[in-house]
């Protein structure tokens, strides 16, 4: 596509360029049913077609304006998967390449965040986008203690210097105190993959939170987990961490789609941090 088309292209599917063909419709049909039927003293009925077509143009211009902003995000969406992919690649390259891996953990750790901090925020522009309200993404490592107990306490957030990192937060599992890291870690079923979703926290019965006045921050979340399952007898799960994505606003999330994504953004995780972390090794003869 040259670049004039292109640029023909972008104004016609901008949301304005729909709001502004409808308003003119909506006009236009006005002053048409103005001539032939308003200015000679219609009835009751007719009236009531003229504002029912008036309505039926006026919903179906806000749908297709919807539609295409939602259709552009997906389009936004794409590049942004792409440039996560890209960021994972550059960088196991350079940690892992053949004449010159690196081995020094210290190297490893500070790769590792910044890699996850790009990629978070990263999805949370992709999600900003797709349902058009302000989110944050985070990555919760879990940490298992002597004793048994199992924590999960903030990694990386899509926004630095978070006001809720004013008050760090260690989440236990596994004791009813936290109800989206427990459901998370919980087998599927029905189809989807381990997750908690809501589209409205406030309205969630026996939902428990270890953070106080958590409202203040979130009221959607969707939870998955960022881990490896053994299929065999043994169904062992090796949970490394949580990825979440929340919003102040309610009923934006679903679970469908966005679950997916988030689920494969988790997989993707999981397979960074492994190799970074020395859980995978690859020795091919050559």
């Amino acid at each position: 596509m040259i670049k004039t088309t292109e640029r023909l292209y972008d104004i016609a599917s901008s949301p304005w360029s729909v709001l502004a063909g409808t308003i003119a419709s909506v006009l236009s049909f006005c002053w048409l049913v103005y001539e032939k039927l308003i200015s000679q003293k219609p009835g009751l009925l007719s009236l009531m077609v003229f504002f029912l077509c008036i309505a039926f143009f006026l919903i179906a211009g806000i749908y297709s304006a919807v539609i295409r902003r939602k259709v552009q995000a997906f389009q936004a969406a794409m590049y942004k998967i792409h440039r996560i992919n890209h960021g994972y690649r550059d960088v196991l390259r350079a940690m892992f390449h053949r004449h010159n891996p690196i081995t020094d953990r210290s190297q490893l750790v500070v790769a590792e965040e910044k890699t996850l901090r790009s990629v978070c925020q990263k999805i949370c522009s992709i999600y900003e986008g797709l349902i058009g309200r302000p989110c944050l993404a985070t990555v919760k490592l879990i940490t298992k203690e002597s004793n048994g107990k199992r924590y999960c306490s903030t990694y990386i957030r899509s926004e630095e210097n978070c006001e809720r990192d004013n008050d760090p937060m260690q989440y236990e599992i596994g004791k009813l105190l936290n109800t989206a890291f427990d459901q998370a870690l919980l087998p599927s079923n029905l189809g989807l993959c381990s997750h908690f979703f809501s589209a409205d926290l406030t309205k969630e019965r026996n939902y428990n939170n270890q953070r106080q006045h958590w409202q203040r921050y979130y009221r959607s979340t969707i939870v998955v987990p960022i881990r490896s399952v053994a299929q065999d007898s043994t169904d062992t799960a090796d949970d490394v961490a949580f990825l979440c994505i929340d919003t102040m606003s309610q009923n934006r999330l679903n679970e469908r789609y966005h679950l997916q994504l988030l689920a494969g953004f988790a997989d993707q995780m999981y397979n960074f941090i492994s190799l970074m972390r020395g859980k995978y090794k690859v020795i091919v003869e050559a």
